[in-house]
């Protein structure tokens, strides 16, 4: 008897159906296109790709389980979540973070109770904003950071984690944050905000496909908090951003009210919402 539905390695011409399906809803999946451009271009392997397929052999969906302990999955038909949490348990397993539909990622979570316990299970405001859209007051001095910024960004970073995602102190690698500070710092997908000098407000670029970029790691100096620079910050970037693509997303928890406000005073429009969550290794 076939099963409905079963996850397997991909033949070359699986790849362009799935991204089909990926790109049916960008917004949702940026970051699971840019890892599957990737694959197809064979510039670099992040992880393992996965699709779904029906009984038929026909392509339904995706996974991908990236090599830094991290889990995308697409939109599923309700039948495949549970192929999709003996995946995760047969080749994903321990994976630390996940952020993807909001049923997928709240399937997987109920199912992985009493096997794993998550830091953090919440969901997340999708926010989208497009050229048709009218963009806030743009900062202007929005810069590329500089080698001079990368203690600074690292110790946003670390604060950024403790107060959005509430991840305990003794948990956190500030060597692994400051390593992934330079490394987005050298690759100019960092841009800050200095005053006297010093950086007081940072946005990173996540990744960027054709179909749009996805924002993250928004974070102002709690110095310079409710002047304006996040919105104005964000709307800066974006400005730069939809000269190349034609989107740009972004998502905060749902709880978060002062960001949100700031992002739909950047220009973005609520779009949805994503599941995210968080596990010590396990």
């Amino acid at each position: 008897m076939r099963e409905a539905y079963r996850f397997t390695l991909p033949e070359k011409k699986d790849l362009p159906a799935l991204r089909d399906i990926l790109a049916g809803d960008p917004e949702v999946h940026l970051y699971f296109l840019s890892r599957l451009d990737r694959e197809i271009s064979r510039r670099r392997r992040d992880g393992e790709i996965l699709v779904l397929k029906d009984g038929e052999g026909r392509v339904e969906g995706g996974l991908f389980l990236g090599r830094e302990a991290n889990l995308a999955v697409s939109s599923l038909p309700p039948g495949a979540r549970p192929a999709f949490f003996r995946t995760v348990l047969s080749r994903g397993r321990g994976f630390q973070v996940g952020v993807s539909p909001k049923p997928e990622i709240d399937f997987l979570v109920e199912r992985l109770s009493g096997r794993a316990t998550p830091l953090l299970h919440r969901t997340q405001a999708l926010y989208v904003l497009d050229r048709d859209g009218a963009l806030g007051r743009e900062a202007e001095d929005l810069v590329p950071a500089g080698r001079e910024d990368l203690p600074w960004l690292a110790e946003a970073g670390f604060l950024l984690a403790r107060e959005d995602l509430g991840i305990p102190p003794g948990v956190l690698n500030r060597e692994r944050l400051r390593r992934v500070a330079a490394h987005r710092m050298k690759s100019g997908r960092t841009f800050v905000i200095r005053r006297n000098g010093r950086p007081v407000f940072k946005v990173n670029i996540a990744v960027r496909t054709r179909e749009g970029a996805l924002v993250e790691g928004v974070f102002t100096d709690p110095e310079y908090r409710g002047q304006g620079l996040a919105s104005g910050g964000v709307a800066a970037l974006c400005r730069r951003l939809l000269e190349e693509v034609p989107m740009v997303a972004l998502h905060v928890g749902t709880q978060n009210l002062p960001a949100r406000k700031a992002y739909e005073r950047a220009g973005f429009r609520f779009a949805g919402e994503l599941g995210l969550v968080l596990y010590l290794p396990w």
